[in-house]
């Protein structure tokens, strides 16, 4: 009887002993290895260059860097507000777009007027952390230029002004901002002291001139910047004016001389140009027009420019870093 009892005891703590060698602690289990789809999404900075909405010549780009900070730099005519706010809506994924920063680079209706539009009919569908503008005076422009531009003059400063929460900079050269992760070096900025903009070419001459560093690449904005502000503009930088990206003067025609192009030394173009005035053609077939886009986009072939991004294509998406070669 007790020799029974001591073999049912003696299963008993074989059974368990079996038992605890079958279980596994969780912790034993080995953590599966994520794999590519498991990993966050590697974002980069990108360029959009957009295209007109009018027949019109005109220069919008927007930023969106890696960071998902929103940049604007002009913006276009009145005919390309609806199509730039509904572009931003798109690639910030918001219905009320929160902008970062909005350049501009002077007070030409077709560089300001969407901005105007977009303040004046739909103020309450978008945000604007900050401003960077410096024109020169009213008083000055009125001087060398037609009353036209000063009204447009009036018509920004009124919109900017209805702007809530927006922080105004007029930046001075050689400031440098920091939005996202990118960086933009002032470079030069109007001078109603200096020679360059005391001519009929005022306003194109009075250009904020600047330029993005984003992944060790540059990309330098010349807005319509004229003969006069691009001697100016070789004569303070000459040495460091080498950019991987420059935006074509003046729509690519009548803007800073081919000197200036080649010092700049770039491997890519920006043309905001539509396809009238990147083939000079006034109706008359090919080079048919007054204006000097075809000399310089010779200027380019022999710089031996391979990239060019043009308006009349539609819109382009430039993706940081860009393969330059």
């Amino acid at each position: 009887m007790k020799l029974s009892k001591l073999l049912i005891l003696l299963m008993c703590v074989l059974m368990l002993f079996a038992s605890s060698c079958d279980s596994q602690p969780e912790s034993d289990n080995p953590t599966p290895e994520p794999t590519e789809t498991d990993m966050p999404e590697e974002k980069n900075t990108i360029l959009y260059q957009l295209p007109t909405q009018t027949p019109q010549q005109m220069m919008s780009y927007v930023i969106i860097t890696k960071d998902e900070s929103c940049i604007v730099i002009d913006g276009g005519n009145t005919g390309d507000g609806n199509y730039l706010l509904n572009f931003l809506k798109e690639k910030t994924g918001k219905e009320k777009p929160e902008i970062d920063a909005w350049f501009f680079s002077h007070a030409h209706s077709d560089h300001v007027n969407a901005f105007i539009a977009l303040v004046n009919q739909k103020k309450d569908e978008f945000a604007v952390k900050k401003i960077y503008y410096n024109f020169p005076s009213k008083e000055f422009v009125r001087t060398f230029d037609s009353s036209s531009v000063i009204e447009t003059m009036d018509n920004f400063h009124a919109a900017v002004e209805k702007l809530d929460n927006t922080e105004v900079i007029i930046p001075q050269e050689g400031d440098r901002f920091d939005i996202g992760s990118v960086e933009f070096e002032i470079l030069m900025v109007q001078d109603e002291e200096a020679n360059f903009m005391r001519n009929g070419n005022v306003v194109n001459n009075s250009c904020m001139i600047f330029r993005m560093k984003v992944e060790e690449q540059t990309v330098l904005f010349l807005g319509d910047t004229g003969v006069e502000q691009g001697i100016m503009l070789l004569v303070k930088h000459r040495d460091y004016l080498k950019s991987d990206m420059v935006q074509m003067a003046h729509h690519g025609q009548n803007g800073v001389n081919k000197k200036v192009y080649e010092t700049i030394n770039p491997s890519v173009c920006l043309w905001p140009t539509p396809a009238w005035l990147y083939n000079n053609d006034n109706g008359g077939g090919y080079d048919s027009g007054p204006w000097l886009t075809i000399e310089v986009r010779g200027w380019m072939e022999e710089l031996g420019v391979k990239h060019h991004f043009v308006d009349k294509d539609g819109l382009h998406e430039i993706v940081f870093p860009f393969e330059l070669d």
